[in-house]
């Protein structure tokens, strides 16, 4: 897909991503250059209704079937939702890029992204029954990974959900396995949110909310 689109315009990029699931269009968006990525997202966050027609012709642009068929006049389609969910699977450095791009152009649209995205560092938000069904089902490696390029905070409250002995195994394990490339931490990282939106859709996790200290099921 990336091939077929990188030379459109970043409408027609934006388009395409919109008809995409969140890991495919984290994918696409990573094979695009930093200064198109920011234009694309933008867009993308700004989109909310598009005309059948419109996407008709995008999908003849870039030959491939983005819709096989359209029952409404009007699709909703992209928007702030669509692009949490994408960053949500992009790396902390092409995140964080866009996201400043978009604060310099809306804060207001920034502030509203970010307040859709679930990031590693929210796992504090989880209560600690949620974290425990958590680790049941990640991988211990990819856990210490994860970790060894987290907050303490984040760290104590994996760690405090943990038995003694296996928090201590997973320390060790930290220790030894000394600097890691940020990619191998952000990949890791990704792959456990992805476990918490999983469990997520499942109604399994307890988040504590923000101010006033409500709960919620998601």
């Amino acid at each position: 897909i990336h091939n077929l689109i990188a030379n459109e315009h970043p409408q027609t990029i934006s388009l395409v991503l919109a008809h995409l699931d969140p890991k495919q269009a984290s994918a696409v968006l990573a094979g695009l250059n930093s200064e198109l990525q920011s234009d694309v997202i933008y867009r993308l966050a700004n989109m909310e209704k598009i005309s059948s027609d419109l996407l008709d012709d995008v999908e003849n642009i870039i030959k491939i079937q983005i819709e096989s068929v359209y029952t409404r006049e009007l699709n909703e389609v992209g928007g702030t939702k669509s692009v949490a969910e994408i960053l949500n699977l992009s790396g902390k450095m092409v995140e964080k890029q866009i996201i400043e791009h978009i604060q310099e152009k809306n804060a207001d649209l920034a502030q509203e992204i970010r307040g859709l995205m679930f990031t590693f560092e929210d796992i504090q938000k989880i209560d600690d029954r949620g974290i425990q069904r958590l680790l049941k089902e990640i991988d211990t490696k990819i856990l210490t990974i994860a970790l060894k390029g987290s907050s303490e905070t984040i760290q104590e409250k994996i760690l405090g959900n943990m038995s003694t002995r296996a928090a201590q195994m997973v320390k060790e394990e930290m220790e030894f396995l000394g600097p890691l490339r940020v990619k191998e931490v952000d990949d890791s990282q990704r792959q456990i949110v992805e476990v918490i939106r999983t469990l997520e859709e499942e109604g399994e996790i307890v988040i504590i909310g923000g101010e006033g200290g409500d709960e919620f099921i998601v």
